[in-house]
């Protein structure tokens, strides 16, 4: 009689473990933010405000003329993605500030302190330079 439960429990204990998510579900949480900036100050805002959050740009990729998706890594080796996309103005005067989303996600599951750091640190470089040629980087 042992056996036959014990056999019983390792068998249900193995049906009873889902299967593991496909990538595009387990990545669906991420952080937005929205920043009134000069567009042609993305790259060195992000530059920056990764550093701060301590972490490493791996790729930046331009899918269209108002998108600019950086591929990142944090600290502890975790992959990581922001997206800037400009939702306001024609697109066509350098130097103009224009209104742009920011949506981040950090880790296989998402990591909403480590997405809001970035996104908030990058919203205030964009904020500093914001009409002008050079600013003072604060630390946090």
């Amino acid at each position: 009689m042992l056996p036959a439960l014990l056999l019983l429990s390792v068998v249900f204990a193995g049906c009873a473990t889902p299967p593991p998510l496909p990538a595009q579900v387990r990545n669906q949480a991420s952080s937005l933010g929205e920043v009134i900036g000069d567009w042609d100050d993305v790259e060195t805002c992000v530059s920056t405000g990764a550093y701060q959050s301590e972490m490493a740009i791996e790729r930046v990729m331009r899918p269209d003329p108002d998108t600019i998706v950086f591929e990142l890594l944090t600290i502890t080796n975790e992959p990581a993605r922001l997206e800037m996309e400009r939702i306001g103005g024609d697109g066509k005067v350098p130097g103009e500030s224009e209104r742009m989303e920011l949506r981040a996600s950090v880790g296989l599951f998402g990591s909403r302190d480590w997405e809001e750091r970035l996104i908030g640190r990058v919203s205030r470089r964009l904020t500093e330079l914001r009409g002008v040629d050079v600013a003072p980087i604060r630390w946090p």
